[in-house]
């Protein structure tokens, strides 16, 4: 009787398209801003609001958009997160709807 040959299966190949799955729903969310960022200011204002993340482009990119409010205003935000699936990376920046950092 010979020995049942050993089968191996190569690991599957990971491309990160689903590294930020887990953000993919509605968020509460409270966050904090430096108000004067870069002018050695300490004043911090908090806002809570909503953050909903999406899949777009067929799952190869994400999309968040947040919007809250607090003592300093209301707040809008985008982040668009494509991932490039060739070097296992995702793009991440962060825009404002009023532009100021």
């Amino acid at each position: 009787m010979q020995p049942s040959p050993v089968l191996r299966h190569a690991p599957a190949v990971r491309d990160g398209q689903h590294d930020f799955d887990f953000e993919i729903v509605t968020w509460k969310t409270h966050l904090k801003r430096l108000l004067h960022p870069l002018t050695g200011s300490t004043t911090w204002v908090e806002y809570d609001g909503t953050t909903v993340v999406r899949k777009v482009w067929d799952g190869r990119a994400n999309i968040l958009e947040l919007k809250a409010d607090g003592p300093a205003g209301h707040f809008e935000g985008l982040k668009p997160a494509p991932v490039q699936p060739e070097a296992h990376q995702w793009s991440l920046n962060f825009s404002n709807s009023s532009g100021a950092p």
